[in-house]
This record gives C-alpha cells, structure tokens and sequence, in this order.
C-alpha cells in the first residue's frame, strides 16, 4: 500500500476513500490466499475367508503406495473381523518405509487387537498412531502379527483414513 498526499482540509487521521479501498482490497488478497483445504481418503485392506493359523507374523496385504505428490497424515484405523477368533485374539501391523516394502517397520507401538468372543469384532477407530506422515512414494502393508490358534476368525478388513 503506497502514501498518498492528503488533500487541503482533509483530516490526517482519516484515510482517504481511495486509501480506504486499497487496505480493503488487500485484505481480501491476504484472506483468499490463507484459505486452507483439507482432502481425506481411505485405504482398505481385506481378507476374505478363514484367516490362517500361524506362530509368526505373516504379511497377508499386497503393498498399497502413496502415488500422489502429496504427504498423507494418518488419522485412524480400524481393524474388523465378520467373526471373532475363538482362542486367542488376532494383532494385526501396519507397516511402512518411504521408499521400499523390504524395509518396512510398524506405525504402532501398542498394535491393534481383535479380541476372541462371538459374531463380529472391531478394534474400534485407534488413533494412538507413532508414525503418521506417509510421504510421496512410500509403501504400506499389512501383516497378521498374531493369528496363532485364532480359530474361525474370517473375513479380516483393515481401513486407515488420512488427509492431506
């Protein structure tokens, strides 16, 4: 915003209707350009029928990578189950690594659980999350942490939301 001369009779402490405009339109510049926008989006990963029974973890998702040129931020996930394992719980992993699947390391420290009972099980929204950020490139996967003697726990689907 420049100076102007003030006019002969003109109060100084008051600006100009010119003076008054510039200000007004430059605020309107400035509110436009810190307008802020949110996206949101989903990643699911499933698996149909009976869950294997193992003593190891086992990586059950294909890789999901972040191919958009922006960084996601994790906001929750939720694990569920069409029906609840019998004798032990089921843990599941998320796991990621900016640029490889073979380096990949959990986003957990307290992995989430589906608890044994009967029907359906959800883990609930978790949002205790340690590593948020998924950069432009990097890779996601889902593994089955504990499934170990997890009878009849079927149809296994893991959502993450995010924004950007």
């Amino acid at each position: 915003m420049g100076y102007e001369r003030i006019a002969e009779g003109q109060d100084a402490r008051e600006p100009s209707p010119k003076a008054a405009t510039t200000v007004i339109n430059s605020m309107q510049v400035g509110l436009e350009t810190l307008e802020v926008k949110k996206y949101i989006g989903l990643v699911a990963f499933s698996y149909p029928g009976v869950l294997p029974d193992s003593g190891a973890p086992i990586a059950i998702g294909l890789p999901v990578y972040n191919d958009t040129q922006y960084t996601w931020t994790i906001t929750s996930v939720r694990a569920s189950l069409s029906v609840a394992p019998v004798d032990n719980p089921v843990i599941i992993d998320i796991r990621y690594h900016p640029t490889s699947a073979d380096l990949a390391s959990t986003i957990f420290s307290s992995r989430p659980i589906l608890a044994i009972g009967a029907g359906p099980v959800t883990t609930g929204k978790v949002t205790t999350i340690d590593i948020t950020d998924i950069v432009p490139g990097g890779v996601l996967l889902l593994d089955l942490f504990q499934v170990d003697g997890a009878t009849m726990a079927t149809d296994l689907v893991v959502q993450i939301d995010y924004e950007y």
